[in-house]
């Protein structure tokens, strides 16, 4: 059979219909139904029982409590694991839901620094007229039957994309007629419930009652904060994987002094003002080493090197997407890029935070000594963080490693590096060398220089040839130098 369109507007809905097919894979599982997620264990509990052992709190913080010395501020953050357990993209969902934990705790420590907070609320209570409430109901009633009618012509539409689908031989195309037609109905249904009616019958078979009188209240609350945080160190974090797909992973992180002038002197590379302490063992030392213990560790904390000085450790990882060796090297590069922005970050970055609440209520008397009552929320929440371009001389790594979680069977391959004062003052100097040019050769004297071995001076030898059940996990502790 032959299409023939009689109107653009039906044309334009038919290539609309067929658009949403070239769409990329999702993942998908069910989130259940009772109350199992809600109560199960989670990274917060965790990081409210370490807490409550360091006899610590969100907020203000004293190394020693009574003597009111070493003044620190603590924030936590959470944030679920989104991928399936058994996709290939678990361990990047992992990752970043730690970025996300971390920006959640950053969050708090905004809105301490300074927020700005806008509230209203609103109630309403009328007895509308008998003439105002005919009106309405002659309005719905028009509207009503104007959503019928474009129901019907939507129903249309689609049964001619079906048609077309099967002259073409195109099971795609009679797949998006179909979906488009669904998806239409359930806008008009959903249009025609808003206004009272029954969408199973026809709108003229109905009576909308009078409205005696009805009440309202709304509320909204919006907060809004930006700031500069210079210095913000993950103490410890942990993962929490319940039964099922759900999970999470949690963040403390601590902001003191000491911890931001390390991050002023890192950002304009200035270490004068730097403050010497005992020395303690080299960092490589100082890390932890177990893959178990590392697997659970992410993000950015500072230790006392061999010198004495403030030095970076900080923690990364990736999963290899193959199973080849050109992949696991990617994976590591990955790693190394990830613990990399970790670094940048804490030298400093503006984070700007804002959410919004908004609840609502109504409740509709009718004649017929029936209520009517609805209720309406809702929540938004938005965190970013912004960093410039910064020259920063990252050390290679410390350590790698790499290990396969003990209840999901993914590799995963980590990196530990390191920022310390020696060298970055090291990398400057090989930089500067480097960048001095030896004096060409004019070709006055073909004379080789020779050494007392007879070999040319500068040259030398070269030689060279899962996913049932449950998992909680700590990572290392960092150090309470901060």
């Amino acid at each position: 059979m032959a299409l023939f369109f009689k109107s653009p507007s039906r044309l334009l809905l038919i290539l609309l219909f067929v658009s949403p097919l070239n769409s990329y894979a999702t993942t998908e599982y069910d989130i259940p139904t009772d109350n199992s997620v809600l109560m199960a264990p989670n990274a917060m509990d965790s990081i409210y029982d370490f807490l409550g052992s360091k006899n610590w709190s969100e907020g203000q913080n004293f190394k020693n409590r009574d003597a009111k010395t070493g003044q620190f501020f603590l924030a936590v953050g959470s944030a679920s694991i989104l991928e399936r357990r058994d996709s290939k993209n678990y361990i990047g969902s992992r990752n970043n839901a730690f970025d996300r934990a971390f920006l959640q705790a950053k969050k708090s420590m905004v809105e301490f620094l300074e927020a700005e907070i806008k509230t209203s609320m609103k109630s309403h209570y009328a007895e509308p007229s008998d003439s105002r409430e005919e009106a309405r109901i002659q309005r719905l009633v028009a509207e009503g039957l104007a959503l019928e009618s474009a129901r019907a012509q939507g129903s249309a539409i689609a049964s001619d994309v079906r048609s077309y689908g099967s002259d073409v031989g195109s099971q795609s195309i009679i797949s998006a007629g179909t979906e488009a037609e669904r998806l239409l109905i359930a806008e008009i249904n959903n249009a025609l419930r808003e206004r009272g009616f029954d969408p199973n019958r026809p709108v003229n078979d109905q009576e909308l009652e009078k409205i005696l009188t009805e009440s309202s209240f709304q509320k909204s609350i919006e907060v809004v904060a930006n700031a500069r945080i210079a210095g913000a160190q993950v103490y410890k974090t942990f993962e929490v994987l319940p039964n099922g797909n759900q999970g999470d992973i949690g963040v403390v992180l601590i902001y003191s002094k000491k911890l931001h002038q390390l991050a002023n002197a890192i950002y304009s590379f200035n270490f004068a003002s730097l403050p010497q302490d005992a020395p303690r063992k080299r960092l490589k030392d100082q890390i932890p080493t177990d893959p178990a213990v590392l697997l659970g560790t992410f993000g950015v904390n500072m230790k006392i090197d061999s010198n004495g000085y403030p030095a970076l450790i900080a923690y990364g990882q990736a999963a290899p997407r193959t199973n080849s060796s050109n992949s696991l090297n990617a994976a590591y590069n990955k790693a190394i890029t990830n613990a990399q922005g970790l670094i940048r970050t804490f030298a400093g970055e503006i984070v700007e935070t804002g959410s919004k609440m908004d609840a609502s209520e109504s409740m509709k008397e009718l004649v017929s000594n029936k209520a009517l009552v609805n209720n309406d929320d809702s929540y938004e929440e938005s965190i970013s963080s912004v960093t410039d371009s910064l020259k920063i001389n990252f050390q290679p790594p410390l350590h790698r490693w790499r290990f396969q979680h003990p209840l999901t069977g993914h590799v995963v391959a980590g990196v530990v590096i390191s920022w310390t004062v020696s060298g970055a003052e090291w990398g400057r100097d090989i930089k500067e060398q480097a960048a001095i040019a030896p004096p060409k050769n004019t070709g006055a004297s073909t004379d080789t220089q020779t050494n007392d071995q007879g070999k040319e001076a500068g040259s030398g030898d070269v030689s060279g040839n899962a996913k049932e059940g449950t998992y909680s996990s700590e990572g290392a502790t960092a150090s309470d130098d901060f």
